[in-house]
């Protein structure tokens, strides 16, 4: 089974060197995490996608999808058949064996691209596959402006292939393509979507949780932060930095009116702590 993998827009609209090292980013972090599944995946990509291959015979395609759906920096993920080039009757008669019976009650688009030199013109096999399509399938009609199904081909060289399904991704930057940040995390639903949000847009992140409640709210911060870097940033080592607070919290309530609590805690979280008060734990795949 082959996949074909598109970044995020705002990938595609960077510089050369940028665009360069983000793709150099997005291969790795989806080799990482796929190796995980089977050592015969295969990464490849040029500069504008990524192709992921790997044997039909395995089982792997629902996992594959599963882990690409939660990688940032992808826009979509498309299934894709690839066949020699004959001529561009032999590519109709494939898509009618793709699209055909998916077809029934719905309006559908052709839309071809081409890389290389060819006799015929993207609009041409357009037509082709179209009238193809509409002969062999009970389709509603063609609308090639919002069609309920789109056909989509690409025409390279001296091969082509079909993309038979369209997956949207996380979209963003790629994990560590950006910068890396100290995310301060409560366990509570700002702070996660909060992280979430920033590893999605490329930030390689570390936790820094200030334990206020003793150990059984560390217990559960610690698990929404793993679940987070487990779903979302796993292919990058991360680390919790856990800084016991409530002896802070305590001195707070004793010596300090109640008006300014709050702003007095932060400005002690603010402070570098004693090395000993911090425990750090990497997060482990």
């Amino acid at each position: 089974m082959k996949l074909l993998i598109r970044p995020a827009p705002e990938v595609a609209i960077k510089s050369k060197p940028v665009r360069r090292q983000q793709m150099r980013h997005l291969r790795q972090n989806i080799r990482k995490l796929l190796a995980r599944l089977d050592s015969a995946i295969v990464v490849e990509g040029t500069w504008d996608r990524v192709t992921v291959e790997f044997p039909d015979d395995r089982g792997l395609s629902g996992m594959v999808l599963d882990a690409l759906l939660r990688i940032p920096g992808i826009s979509t993920i498309q299934e894709i058949g690839v066949f020699p080039f004959v001529d561009l009757d032999d590519i109709a008669d494939k898509a009618v064996e793709a699209f055909a019976e998916r077809l029934k009650g719905q309006t559908f688009g052709v839309r071809v691209r081409r890389h290389g030199d060819h006799k015929f013109r993207s609009s041409e096999l357009e037509r082709i596959v179209g009238s193809a399509l509409m002969q062999a399938s009970e389709a509603a009609g063609v609308n090639l402006k919002s069609p309920d199904v789109e056909v989509r081909i690409e025409v390279q060289d001296d091969h082509f292939h079909i993309a038979h399904r369209k997956h949207r991704g996380l979209g963003g930057y790629p994990l560590g393509s950006v910068e890396t940040v100290m995310t301060l995390i409560s366990g509570g639903y700002d702070s996660s979507v909060a992280a979430y949000l920033m590893m999605r847009r490329g930030l390689r992140s570390h936790f820094l949780f200030f334990n206020l409640g003793g150990t059984a709210h560390e217990v559960g911060v610690r698990q929404v932060v793993h679940y987070l870097w487990e779903q979302y940033g796993a292919s990058h080592s991360a680390k919790f930095i856990s800084v016991p607070f409530d002896g802070v919290i305590a001195e707070i309530m004793r010596s300090v009116n109640h008006r300014h609590w709050g702003v007095v805690l932060k400005r002690q979280m603010l402070k570098r702590p004693p090395r000993s008060q911090k425990r750090t734990t990497p997060l482990a795949w």
